[in-house]
């Protein structure tokens, strides 16, 4: 028996859309027809990996992939292939991508039920960021860490007006402000206001108030380091570190890329401004296990970042949780290959 692999870069859309029949955006859409072929990379000899109809197989993938794994689209999934599979293994769980899965002759007893969809979602929003950065701000705190960071949800105007300024005046921050949707990634549906609202900003914060219920509010930071750790949430409702990933976003905060090197290169890096490694592992293993493992298992990751204050580097120890694999946690795979990746896949890894 096998696993069903899917790249859906649409999940964190369809979270906020929150119904099995939302038509991802052209951006998703284009994503998913041009790194279709990226779970070959974790993928397990056996599995199978979905492409998308429009996607064709590029013709430089590596020869181990196609040794490897069954590249499959929907016409591929007859009753006979689904008795090869025993798990589907997306990008994220959402009610789109459980919708397609169905369409396709998935059997119930492989897709989550709606409590579980409602559980994976709930855990998904900006929400679970609030509720964990300051449990992790004062473990960290009680062996020496010093620390910066807030994250808070408005959900009505007067509340984000209040919050705005609160944030803009916090310590060690650079009085702007970042407001995020409480489902997006990538650093989409994220905005950074700096003084007072235009027009355009305070009708788009009431739009997403009024669709996603709340909008998170936080401090800007003169970040010098990106980085996240990245977990393994299993089925006794533990967590198991994974390792270490850095990366690059724009001024905005959307994502350009991680650094592909082995993880002792990596930790040499961070160690030079932040020594503290170990403890955050222990910190942040203890927190995710209390309050996010027993309800979702697979992959995780915590994007943190380093900060520049007047009293030196400071840490951030928790931008956001994502409850889903991360390309943090595929270039830890990447690292460990011994292939070249398909030319469309390369810029994401530098």
């Amino acid at each position: 028996m096998s696993a069903l692999h899917i790249f859906n870069p649409s999940h964190d859309e369809a979270l906020a859309a929150n119904s099995p029949h939302y038509y991802p955006s052209g951006i998703a859409r284009k994503l998913a027809a041009e790194w279709g072929t990226l779970p070959a990379v974790w993928a397990a000899a056996g599995d199978a990996v979905w492409l998308p109809d429009e996607a064709a197989l590029p013709a430089d993938v590596p020869p181990l992939w196609r040794n490897k794994v069954r590249f499959v689209h929907r016409g591929d999934m007859n009753a006979t292939f689904w008795q090869s599979i025993d798990r589907i293994e997306p990008w994220g769980w959402d009610r789109l991508v459980c919708q397609q899965m169905r369409k396709a002759g998935a059997p119930d007893s492989l897709l989550p039920t709606e409590i579980e969809l409602d559980a994976y979602r709930a855990l998904s929003s900006r929400r679970t960021t609030t509720a964990v950065l300051p449990l992790l701000r004062k473990a960290l705190s009680d062996r020496g860490v010093p620390t910066v960071g807030g994250s808070y949800v408005a959900e009505c105007m007067d509340d984000f007006e209040l919050l705005t300024d609160q944030c803009a005046a916090a310590e060690h921050a650079t009085g702007k402000v970042v407001a995020k949707s409480l489902w997006s990634c990538s650093g989409r549906g994220v905005f950074v206001i700096d003084g007072p609202m235009s027009a355009s900003t305070s009708g788009r914060v009431k739009r997403l108030l009024r669709e996603q219920g709340g909008i998170e509010v936080e401090p800007h930071y003169s970040g010098v380091l990106n980085f996240a750790l990245e977990f393994d949430a299993v089925h006794n409702g533990s967590v198991r570190y994974a390792g270490l990933s850095l990366f690059d976003t724009t001024e905005t905060g959307g994502y350009t890329g991680n650094t592909l090197a082995p993880q002792a290169a990596l930790e040499r890096v961070l160690a030079r401004q932040f020594d503290g490694l170990n403890i955050l592992k222990e910190i942040c293993s203890a927190v995710l296990s209390q309050h996010i493992a027993a309800r979702y298992e697979g992959p995780l990751g915590v994007d943190m970042m380093l900060v520049k204050t007047a009293q030196g580097i400071m840490l951030h120890p928790c931008i956001e949780v994502n409850l889903r694999r991360t390309m943090g946690y595929v270039a830890l795979d990447v690292a460990r290959a011994e292939y070249d990746l398909p030319s469309v896949l390369r810029p994401l890894f530098g």
